[in-house]
């Protein structure tokens, strides 16, 4: 496999109070959900890093421990579920919308022990939630009321004797997309396959050591698990048995749960850590192939995910036991591939190509038109010259259109003087006084009427130098005037 580079893109800072305890990007990648021990959620745009919103609710929330994200199909909203430490299950609509209060969120449920996992199963619409010692279905009978609905058989195992059998602790829950089953892990009782219909065991992998967080491969054929001891351990589901331990030469501590995740199409596993780092392990081969330095000191990395967004893979890593110094930080890579392709398309070569070749076209355009028009030149000039009497009606012409077109837009710029000035007369009409006069163009004078004692005009022909009419208005007769003015001060 193509071994990828990861480099850290943002750090985010100052946003939790307490430790960042699980992470998830939405479905298709755009934006992540943070939950941490101070109850807050967060949500994040994946690319910049900006904070999009976030849900603050009191001191005494209880920690967040796991969050899914969720699309309706029937009412094509963007959910999110988030479940707390106390049991309590909530459920966020449109958390990823700026600017939403914290009226989003409603309270779907109130289960027994701590929620530590669970998955929707979109064939029969329930959501399958690992709490406490049990593994529970509830289904959603209107928007705002849902129903305990069943709870999964207690796996049997044989117990040794003289040893107290553990209780059940459900730490990570997957529903395959087909055959009606889900694939639960515990911490003490390893792997058990449930049957949704019949609600009981179909078969279970036999414990061997404890398990922490787990993830399933695509085809659903592996599982990978840390096994809270010395690394990795992947099951092959074909067999149904422990197939091989990853050693991770990190020292992990003992009994620490470390986050897990499959990424860059199954082929490598992405793995937390207690020294302040996250680790990149080829599956196949159990080689470390990127080493994620989160922070410079052996803090816990406890919370992790993983998505692909336009071509692009991010990491996202989250630490814990550090107070209002914990970060997130989004990591970004590419194959070397894609690194090329991308820097090529940032160059945006049909723009500079485009602009490099503007201004030699325009100029070798316009020296063509030249050349044509200087050739045609010489070719009338030699032909005409040899008629002289055509060649004077030739140029007698051209000086005819030229004093033509001169004219008309002389007339056109007249007439638009003459028009602005009506326009302007005519909204702003005058009292008459005995000072008062219309003053008339050469080409269009008026004859003088009577409304509401002010000058009305009425076209007449004239010529000469402007016309200055005046007098005192003894009564009113009704028209439509044109030109008034005010010649007080000439």
């Amino acid at each position: 496999m193509s071994r990828l580079r990861y480099t850290r893109l943002t750090t985010i800072k100052g946003k939790h109070k307490n430790s960042i305890n699980v992470l998830a990007f939405s479905k298709d990648g755009k934006f992540f959900a943070s939950g941490c021990e101070d109850g807050v959620l967060s949500i994040f745009n994946t690319k910049s890093g900006a904070e999009i919103s976030c849900y603050e609710y009191d001191h005494e929330s209880p920690a967040i421990d796991c969050i899914i994200w969720h699309h309706d199909s029937e009412s094509r909203k963007v959910l999110l579920y988030a479940g707390t430490r106390k049991g309590r299950l909530y459920r966020y609509n449109e958390p990823q919308r700026k600017g939403l209060s914290n009226q989003v969120r409603d309270r779907v449920a109130q289960l027994e022990g701590p929620i530590r996992c669970m998955e929707f199963d979109l064939g029969t619409e329930h959501l399958i939630v690992g709490h406490g010692y049990e593994v529970s279905a509830l289904r959603q009978i209107t928007s705002t009321d849902w129903h305990y609905t069943f709870r999964f058989a207690y796996p049997a195992f044989p117990t040794p004797a003289n040893f107290i059998r553990p209780m059940l602790h459900p730490m990570g829950i997957h529903i395959p997309r087909q055959n009606n089953r889900v694939l639960v892990t515990f911490l003490d009782h390893s792997i058990v396959c449930y049957s949704l219909e019949h609600r009981d065991v179909l078969w279970s992998i036999p414990p061997e050591r404890r398990i922490g967080w787990f993830a399933v491969s695509t085809d659903g054929m592996v599982i990978v698990t840390t096994n809270l001891f010395d690394g990795i351990d992947v099951y092959s589901l074909a067999s149904n048995t422990l197939q091989c331990t990853v050693n991770i030469q990190d020292d992990i501590l003992d009994n620490v749960i470390i986050p897990i995740c499959l990424i860059n199409q199954d082929q490598a596993i992405f793995v937390g850590g207690s020294d302040g780092t996250a680790l990149i392990v080829d599956l196949d081969t159990g080689k470390i192939l990127c080493t994620l330095h989160h922070s410079h000191i052996n803090n816990l990395v406890q919370a992790i995910a993983y998505t692909e967004l336009d071509g692009t893979k991010y990491l996202l890593t989250g630490d814990a036991e550090k107070g209002d110094q914990c970060c997130m930080k989004v990591w970004v890579g590419m194959s070397p591939g894609s690194q090329k392709n991308n820097w090529f398309k940032k160059l945006h070569i049909k723009d500079i190509a485009f602009q490099a070749l503007t201004w030699p076209l325009f100029i070798l355009a316009t020296s063509f038109i030249a050349t044509i028009i200087w050739m045609v030149s010489l070719w009338l000039q030699f032909y005409l010259s040899r008629v002289p009497a055509l060649w004077a009606w030739c140029s007698a012409a051209f000086v005819s259109v030229i004093s033509s077109l001169t004219g008309v837009f002389s007339g056109a710029g007249s007439a638009m003087s003459t028009f602005v000035h009506i326009e302007t007369i005519t909204h702003t009409p005058l009292p008459i006084t005995a000072t008062t006069m219309l003053v008339v163009p050469p080409a269009v004078t008026e004859t003088v009427t009577i409304f509401n004692d002010r000058y009305v005009g009425e076209k007449r022909e004239s010529s000469g130098e402007f016309e200055r009419l005046a007098g005192v208005v003894d009564g009113a007769q009704e028209g439509e005037y044109e030109y008034i003015c005010d010649l007080s001060g000439l």
